[in-house]
């Protein structure tokens, strides 16, 4: 039995490069399945931007 990388945790899709230091978690799954459910499919999109400040820092813990 071999231990990966988590690719989905509680319902959030997690992308992580190690190399670039980069961890992306999306709910892309869970809102294709809403809009399924809700007749939704063919709605219009629109790009909500988050200020930079309110990224998420990350630390380690000893």
């Amino acid at each position: 039995m071999t231990v990966s990388d988590a690719q989905c945790f509680l319902g959030l899709q997690i992308i992580r490069d190690r190399k670039l230091k980069i961890l992306k978690v999306h709910q892309s799954t869970y809102i294709r399945k809403m809009l399924e459910r809700f007749k939704m499919t063919d709605c219009k999109s629109v790009k909500t931007p988050s200020d930079k400040a309110s990224l998420v820092k990350f630390h380690t813990v000893n």
